[in-house]
């Protein structure tokens, strides 16, 4: 029986200014049925972002331009992307990522094949369901052919939830 969060082609955005990085986690996540696209850095990677429609970003935290941290706030901050789920990897390891920003995981460099690929099928597996009438919840294309749901008047649009882990005391 085939994996059901693979049913359709999943979009991955890998971000990692090392580019041996990138080809390498290209090579795997094709081979195991993503579609991967790359960024080989912050800006290019919120250049992608405001165009297309990523269903999860593999994010690297330390990168020479916009680093990791200021991308997964973009993320989080843009209502269009904020229900994408982030994956952080750092070479910094585990005690940095304490710090990192909200990411459905975290995992420190380097990061074994099987526990990417479990990762990132939680991370969709466990991704928000598109709101009522989100129009880019199926369309892979660029943002420019995409509407803004309509509200109905005297229906206030419902914000979104915080995690879990951002609500504890």
């Amino acid at each position: 029986m085939r994996d059901p969060v693979l049913l359709r082609k999943q979009v991955v955005l890998v971000v990692d200014d090392d580019e041996a990085t990138r080809d390498a986690l290209r090579e795997i996540l094709d081979d195991a049925g993503f579609t991967v696209a790359t960024a080989g850095g912050g800006t290019e990677a919120i250049d992608f972002l405001g165009k297309y429609r990523a269903d999860v970003v593999v994010l690297d935290l330390m990168m020479p331009d916009v680093d990791g941290w200021a991308v997964a706030d973009h993320v989080a901050s843009c209502p269009d992307i904020a229900r994408t789920p982030v994956v952080v990897m750092s070479a910094q390891g585990l005690k940095a990522l304490a710090a990192a920003p909200a990411a459905a995981a975290y995992l420190a460099k380097p990061v074994h094949i099987d526990t990417l690929l479990g990762a990132l099928r939680l991370a969709l597996t466990l991704r928000p369901p598109p709101l009522l009438g989100d129009a880019h919840a199926a369309d892979a294309g660029p943002r420019s052919a995409l509407k803004p749901p309509r509200v109905p008047s005297g229906i206030e649009p419902a914000t979104p939830r915080k995690r879990w882990r951002d609500s504890r005391p």
